[in-house]
């Protein structure tokens, strides 16, 4: 019998040994994926949200921009706007896609970086010895023309934005179909201007600036609810969050299949 009791007792003593193995890699695997998920939601407060100071930075620049374009009390050129451009505008938005690129966010660093570019060459361009205006001599032709070109394609880039914010929601899309006409008044004047037309050039500018100023409506509405947010408000304007529509779209074919 004790032949027989004593590989019996072993084999006990190996499953328990093997039992407890096994459960102490479970819970050690649980450990892990609970520290992992405490280490990424620290990850994610790590920095603050950069979309307040990217839209900061687009309403500081572009909203005394639209009134000047509107030719509002008078004012005529942006010349007076080359500090704001640079300090308020162009800093902010360049910070907030840094910030952007450390948080992972591709589409928000391409936003910001692409407006904060728009606005360090708007005031370029502004700096009459430093915008290349005085190598075309008396003929401004070619030089609005070149403008003309680049706002031209600045539409085409703010309408790919629209369609991808199709996907986030309502204030970005109200922000990028409005930049996207304002856009392409803005190229539509300099091409007139370049052909003489100057009358209907102060057309298209007046007609920019007024959907630049649509945009900056919407720029500080999304504003405001991202600083109401940043400290716990009770009521935050709501954004109009589209990816849900997505999500359910997407739900209802995975159903289908």
């Amino acid at each position: 019998m004790k032949r027989l009791e004593e590989p019996y007792i072993e084999s006990n003593e190996i499953a328990r040994s093997q039992s407890a193995v096994k459960i102490d890699h479970e819970l050690s695997e649980k450990m892990l994926i609970q520290s992992s998920h405490h280490e990424s939601r620290n990850e994610e407060h790590k920095y603050a949200n950069p979309n307040a100071l990217g839209l900061l930075g687009l309403v500081l620049g572009l909203s005394p921009l639209s009134c000047v374009l509107m030719g509002l009390e008078g004012a005529t050129t942006a010349d007076g706007l080359i500090g704001p451009i640079y300090g308020s505008g162009a800093l902010a938005l360049i910070v907030g896609a840094v910030m952007q690129f450390m948080r992972g966010d591709t589409f928000s660093l391409i936003v910001f970086m692409s407006f904060g570019g728009l606005f360090i060459s708007l005031g370029i361009t502004s700096t009459p010895s430093a915008s290349g205006q005085s190598s075309f001599g008396d003929d401004l032709a070619p030089f609005l023309v070149s403008l003309g070109f680049y706002y031209m394609f600045w539409a085409i880039l703010a309408f790919l934005f629209l369609v991808a914010s199709l996907k986030i929601n309502v204030i970005f899309c109200w922000i990028f179909i409005t930049t996207d006409v304002a856009f392409a008044l803005i190229s539509a004047s300099y091409f007139s201007d370049a052909q003489g037309q100057h009358d209907r050039a102060k057309g298209y500018r007046k007609a920019a600036g007024a959907m630049a100023f649509l945009t900056i409506i919407g720029g500080w509405y999304g504003l405001a609810g991202l600083i109401m947010q940043s400290v716990d408000f009770p009521w935050n304007p709501p954004a109009g969050d589209l990816s849900r529509l997505w999500v359910k779209k997407r739900v209802a074919q995975n159903g289908r299949v």
